[in-house]
């Protein structure tokens, strides 16, 4: 996804199957979890996950090709907002 607006941390987001992945055909009970992640980022060294978060619920979302988007604050670190939609 990026760097947060203070370019300190890179961001990113994994998608996972739920569990019931079992069968394929069977969409009705197939689930995707969105997880975002936060890297701390130094000049000529690996980054390192600093924290990471459930995006959108813990029952999963029924999609997984949503276009995941962030955003931020001007002058606020502390907050971002993120956003996923078809």
């Amino acid at each position: 996804m990026g760097f947060t607006n203070c370019n300190r941390y890179v961001i990113s987001y994994t998608i996972r199957p739920s569990e019931s992945f079992d069968n394929i055909y069977s969409r009705s009970d197939l689930a995707f979890y969105y997880k975002l992640h936060f890297w701390l980022f130094i000049p000529y060294k690996p980054v390192r996950r600093v924290s990471s978060v459930l995006l959108f619920d813990r029952n999963g979302v029924l999609d997984n090709n949503l276009l995941v988007q962030m955003t931020g604050w001007e002058g606020d670190d502390s907050r971002l907002v993120v956003t996923g939609r078809r």
